[in-house]
């Protein structure tokens, strides 16, 4: 029987140059395997029963905090891939999609009415978060000048390989929750937010899976 980790490496054709070493087979990277294939049933799970029980999509509740954990997820996955990786063009790439992942987690934060709230409530309010985006982001410009040719072909193979189109749908989940929160979908608010949480949810949980992926190719 085919595991997982077989399995990415056998369908993850396009974008090679982002694998370093073999995919490793150690108990470890089978446990972590495991958890993230039942973190996506969990999900789905989820957001077929509770679909409708208001208290589960409120603020800070349990779809927008899951959000915010597979941002940092995210976050945290390309972070560990750009650390590992042997290429300055793909370091660029996967440092990039680190910082949009921060980006949106800042984004999706809300302190108010928690205990935060009295310590970084002003800081979010005033986006200053969204400049040290900026300044990160600025930095990444210089190694891509100088290599913009092979910065731009490798995110091409990156975004045409098995984590790009996680990514990708990822994204277009993300773009389907922001049209339902503008009540493109239902007149209904309460309809219209559920389905939204429920969208950003799973595509938050897509772009996590993309940076899991990409790490376990190193």
């Amino acid at each position: 029987m085919l595991t997982l980790q077989r399995l990415i490496v056998e369908f993850c054709l396009p974008g090679r140059m982002f694998l370093k070493h073999p995919v490793s087979s150690s108990r470890t990277a089978q446990i972590s395997d495991g958890v993230v294939m039942t973190l996506l049933l969990a999900t789905g799970l989820a957001t077929h029963f509770f679909y409708g029980n208001e208290r589960f999509y409120g603020e800070n509740a349990l779809f927008e905090s899951s959000q915010n954990l597979m941002l940092f997820c995210g976050v945290l996955a390309f972070f560990l891939a750009a650390s590992r990786s042997l290429e300055s063009a793909c370091k660029s790439v996967l440092w990039a999609l680190a910082l949009f992942c921060a980006a949106m987690l800042l984004r999706e934060i809300d302190v108010r009415g928690t205990g935060l709230e009295p310590y970084l409530g002003s800081l979010f309010e005033q986006h200053i978060p969204y400049w040290v985006i900026l300044v990160f982001g600025a930095a990444l410009l210089l190694p891509v000048a100088m290599e913009m040719s092979k910065t731009w072909r490798r995110s091409m193979q990156w975004l045409f390989s098995l984590p790009g189109a996680w990514f990708a749908t990822g994204i277009l989940l993300y773009l389907v929750g922001d049209a339902s929160e503008k009540n493109l979908f239902t007149a209904n608010d309460r309809l219209a937010q559920m389905t939204e949480e429920s969208a950003e949810l799973l595509g938050t949980l897509f772009i996590f899976c993309a940076g899991y992926v990409t790490l376990r190719r190193q």
